[in-house]
């Protein structure tokens, strides 16, 4: 591969993507090394706000437990993420690609969650049963019928969108009740942002910097202000549930 860039490079052409895949220089074995450090960077960063979520919130508090299943979700896929960046193989692909997809789904239901401020209602159950099904499409679709990359693009961008815009929505609606909801408000607006990052690639810096290693790198940055907001509003929420009991 490394001789066809030299030619592209020795006559001033631009560098094509090889099997839909950029070239990168390896670094102690890693494929993509820079993707690689950005999944871990994003792992720990989950790892300390779960561990934030419980230090600084009662187990009492509403949606407590669920904002853990949130946080091993993550968990997951930035671990597959690791995986698939150091060694890529098919089986590692689709790990990544259903693990990546679990995460924004999962958000996406997590915001059900919030708006009934329960888990085990009609709505939340009724989202959960359509989610689960279309991610059991989603799954076999790529896993047995074709592994589309283009649908799968699609399929993050439509379900990210939907949840973005819900959560937007949601915030905006409660503004002036919710005092610490401008930190998920913000970190929704932040995160649609850094996805220009994943759809505007470009030639890797240096063989080790592209898009998506800056995309994961800006996600990091900004998720500890998601957890921020989860902290916050399990405080709000337990506040309220005992003004309700007394």
């Amino acid at each position: 591969m490394w001789e066809f860039v030299a030619l592209y490079l020795k006559h001033d052409m631009k560098v094509p993507q090889f099997y839909g895949k950029w070239p990168f220089v390896r670094y102690v074995g890693l494929q993509e090394p820079a993707s690689v450090l950005a999944s871990i960077f994003n792992l720990l960063v989950h790892i300390v706000g779960l561990y934030r979520l419980r230090r600084y919130t009662s187990p009492k508090a509403p949606l407590y437990w669920f904002w853990h299943i949130f946080a091993l979700v993550c968990m997951n896929g930035w671990i597959w993420s690791t995986v698939f960046h150091t060694r890529d193989t098919p089986f590692t692909e689709h790990m990544d690609y259903f693990s990546a997809f679990s995460m924004v789904l999962f958000s996406f239901f997590s915001a059900f969650v919030r708006i009934f401020e329960q888990v085990f209602c009609s709505e939340v159950i009724g989202a959960a049963v359509l989610m689960i099904s279309f991610f059991t499409y989603h799954i076999y679709y790529l896993a047995f019928v074709h592994f589309d990359y283009g649908y799968n693009m699609r399929a993050n961008i439509g379900i990210g969108g939907l949840n973005a815009l819900v959560w937007i929505l949601w915030s905006w609606r409660n503004r002036r009740t919710h005092r610490h909801i401008w930190k998920g408000a913000l970190f929704i607006i932040l995160a649609l942002s850094s996805v220009g990052l994943e759809v505007n690639d470009f030639l890797p810096i240096y063989w080790i910097l592209d898009a998506h290693a800056l995309w994961h790198f800006s996600s990091a940055l900004i998720t500890p202000l998601w957890y921020s907001f989860l902290i916050d509003d399990c405080n709000y929420l337990h506040e309220k549930l005992k003004v309700k009991v007394n």
